[in-house]
């Protein structure tokens, strides 16, 4: 019916968790796990669920998204979502997804919720309508374990980028965006999205970036705004966007704090 691609490199303190939502989601699911650098630990976890496990791919690559590029091939089904080994599907979410799988879209997003590493709920991951300039600005945001993709985008071309370190889920949402892919957004809770000390998203966030973290993302944002105003960068576009996305952090903050107040007691996980 689907297929799940895991990230599990790093990640052995909450594979278990994360292969145990999959499997326990009461539909067929393809799953492929992958793991360049496999540690005895990683390979215990495996052989505990290699009946449910259909492919493990341990081939050198030189970053997730290039992970996830060969783990293209072994796709199976007519969708895909992709999960880090720390992020989790909300019992029978899948299930519910299935209502919304023959409507004409090749993206599907849905909710999660962010958890932090002793699982207390930080607040709803609510997604934004994703386009060229809201990402530009700071203004867009998509659950990338709440993203279901129509495979038929993988047989047409479209990968993840190799070189992009940080942000390979937005950048194919952007492909995909130019290449005028229809999304549709639900309001269900499919997966819980995990932050913690070393988690790629909290490095990210913190206020104690590192400065090779600090160019990687200059570099990539000043890619996406070329391609939107065909120029580089200037000072008054970093402040504008800097502003946009403090601004749109603080409404996200009020907002989604709220929601995840008013909903905790229909969140089955």
């Amino acid at each position: 019916m689907i297929d799940i691609i895991v990230s599990a490199y790093n990640q052995e303190k909450y594979l278990v968790k994360c292969l145990s939502s999959i499997i326990n989601q009461e539909i067929e699911i393809n799953i492929i796990v992958i793991n360049p650098k496999p540690t005895k630990s990683y390979l215990q976890i495996i052989k505990k669920f290699q009946n449910k496990v259909n492919t493990t791919i341990h081939k050198i690559d030189i970053g997730c998204a290039d992970g996830l590029n060969n783990a293209i091939p072994f796709l199976k089904n007519d969708h895909s979502l992709v999960l880090n080994g720390d992020d989790y599907l909300i019992k029978k979410s899948l299930s519910k997804s299935i209502k919304y799988l023959h409507n004409d879209f090749d993206i599907l997003i849905g909710w999660c919720i962010l958890r932090d590493d002793t699982n207390n709920s930080i607040k709803a991951g609510r997604p934004y309508a994703f386009t060229l300039k809201k990402l530009i600005y700071g203004l867009s945001w998509i659950p990338h374990p709440s993203t279901i993709y129509k495979n038929i985008i993988f047989k047409k071309g479209y990968k993840f980028n190799k070189y992009n370190k940080l942000h390979w889920d937005t950048e194919l949402l952007l492909d995909l965006y130019l290449g005028r892919m229809k999304s549709i957004y639900v309001n269900d809770y499919f997966s819980v999205f995990r932050i913690h000390d070393t988690s790629l998203t909290n490095q990210l966030n913190s206020n104690n970036r590192s400065n090779k973290l600090n160019k990687i993302r200059y570099k990539i944002k000043n890619s996406y705004f070329y391609r939107y105003k065909n120029r580089r960068m200037n000072f008054f576009d970093i402040f504008l966007i800097n502003i946009s996305s403090f601004l749109f952090r603080i409404y996200r903050f009020l907002t989604e704090k709220f929601t995840i107040n008013s909903k905790k007691n229909i969140i089955k996980l």
